[in-house]
């Protein structure tokens, strides 16, 4: 089953399944800064305070418009033991740039909830509060009902 998703994208989406069970989020998204990871790891371990997950992202647009060193350099101190997260990134460094948004959510090694659609990644009050500028959408669904 999907639905679509056009308020508190931020809970929904990224939130929601980790209190759901859920513990590992695969992105694959267009542009992303270490501001918006650093706040989304905050956001969710001060909700679900015991709780691992895991982060593995892939960032499409790398490869075209390139990346700020300081957020590299933060992607890469993430993956040390410094942070209480595991953290793996990686950029597409070839042709074609991928510019989506692409959120799946595991649970061990099994899909339990993916969307997809224009999120913008918004930090701070404005991401949690749904507060936007322009109208945004995503299609959620679940990993069971993800064929066909």
């Amino acid at each position: 089953m999907s639905e679509i998703i056009s308020t508190e994208l931020f809970d929904r989406a990224l939130i929601e399944p980790l209190r759901q069970g859920a513990d590992k989020l695969c992105v694959v998204s267009g542009y992303a800064t270490a501001t918006m990871v650093l706040r989304h790891v905050e956001f969710a371990l001060a909700m679900t305070p015991r709780k691992k997950f895991s982060i593995d992202l892939i960032v499409g647009m790398a490869v075209q418009d390139g990346l700020e060193k300081r957020n590299h350099n933060t992607f890469v101190d993430l993956q040390t033991d410094r942070y209480d997260i595991d953290f793996n990134c990686s950029y597409v460094v070839g042709w074609p740039p991928v510019h989506s948004k692409l959120y799946t959510w595991l649970q061990g090694s099994r899909p339990v909830r993916s969307a997809v659609g224009r999120a913008g990644r918004r930090s701070g009050q404005a991401a949690r509060a749904g507060a936007a500028d322009r109208a945004e959408i995503m299609r959620a669904r679940r990993a069971d009902h993800a064929q066909g």
